[in-house]
């Protein structure tokens, strides 16, 4: 046994010896093509399947914003109510809507068109995509930037505006704030 683990201390002894004294070389563990193209198109799928949950949470939102919109708009033309900027601010937010669903569309379309390249064909063709998927991600990010300013900002005032003269409004002070 102890001829064993001596013989190999030497054989250790010699690797190293070797690699000091450079006829030993050490090979490092490259991945393959195939391995990287296999990993990327994982995390692709992985990518495409969240970008497609957040869509269809960020429009379910969006549809339910829309939808409340709508029924205050509708409440409000059938009342007395000067109903002009509920009802631009009604179709702005739609406006603002279908610009983030466009996007967000286009973002997912060219994350699968990246996907769908064949691995080590082109590598100009893959970063193209990527390019334009990312291009596409920040159209993305600034539409929904824009529907939540607009939310914020155009929305709010008008509904604020309809419940102070909202009749029978018994703590106006609420409303304003």
């Amino acid at each position: 046994m102890k001829k064993i683990i001596s013989s190999g201390i030497i054989a250790i002894a010699l690797v190293f010896a070797g690699i000091i004294a450079g006829t030993h070389t050490v090979q490092a563990e490259t991945p393959t093509l195939a391995v990287r193209c296999s990993t990327t198109q994982a995390r692709l799928n992985t990518l495409i399947a969240k970008v497609e949950a957040t869509k269809t949470s960020q429009l379910a939102t969006y549809a339910d914003i829309q939808a409340r919109v709508d029924a205050i708009a509708a409440s409000a033309q059938a009342t007395t109510f000067e109903s002009e900027k509920l009802t631009a601010a009604q179709t702005g937010v739609k406006t603002k809507i279908d610009t983030y669903a466009a996007a967000a569309t286009a973002y997912s379309t060219s994350l699968t068109a990246a996907k769908n390249l064949t691995c080590g064909q082109s590598d100009t063709d893959f970063t193209k995509a990527i390019e334009t998927a990312r291009l596409n991600l920040l159209a993305v990010r600034t539409a929904t930037i824009a529907v939540r300013a607009y939310v914020k900002a155009d929305i709010t005032t008008a509904l604020k505006a309809y419940a102070i003269w909202l009749p029978g409004a018994t703590n106006t002070s609420e409303a304003a704030n």
